[in-house]
């Protein structure tokens, strides 16, 4: 058993020195690394170099490990901001990429979407502005009707005029 345990801590103890090497984790401690070792000819000497400028010591892993963790958590987190802000950008071109492919209308802004979605599960049919123009007005008179109404553009339009007032109370207290 005492063998077994020697071991155990023999490899805990190579693993603690692999990871201490590691001049990433002195440079995210802020302390110098090691500097690169120039070959030279061995006399049998020791290594003339300073040893405040290597990898950390086993003790020092230990000393660190707390900031080592936070400096990690920190890292993990903003990382996976990161990943959150790529994602949401990824769906919004996607979002885009289908609109421009299902009839080559700009997709509606996220106000508008949100707008129809609440609307309609309310009973409300909408739609986006530019949909509307898109499958309500002929193509030939789409300037005249831009021109005079502009709104269209990044509006929602209440296509039971029977509702409007319901909308406008369910918009009200939303």
């Amino acid at each position: 058993a005492a063998t077994a345990a020697d071991r155990t801590h023999q490899a805990e103890r190579r693993l603690a020195e692999a990871l201490a090497a590691e001049d990433r984790l002195a440079e995210l401690l802020g302390l110098p690394t090691a500097r690169a070792a120039v070959p030279a000819q061995r006399d049998g000497a020791e290594d003339p170099r300073d040893d405040s400028e290597g990898p950390l010591a086993v003790d020092e892993l230990d000393r660190y490990a707390d900031e080592l963790k936070s400096l990690l958590d920190d890292a993990v987190s903003a990382a996976e901001r990161s990943l959150f802000e790529l994602r949401t950008a990824a769906a919004d071109d996607t979002r885009i990429l289908a609109a421009l492919g299902d009839g080559g209308l700009l997709p509606p802004g996220p106000d508008v979407l949100a707008t129809v979605e609440f609307l309609g599960e309310h009973g409300i049919p909408a739609l986006p502005g530019w949909r509307y123009l898109a499958q309500s007005v002929d193509p030939a008179d789409h300037a005249r009707v831009l021109a005079s109404r502009p709104e269209l553009v990044d509006g929602v339009i209440i296509t039971d005029p029977d509702t409007h007032a319901r909308a406008r109370e369910a918009l009200g207290d939303a």
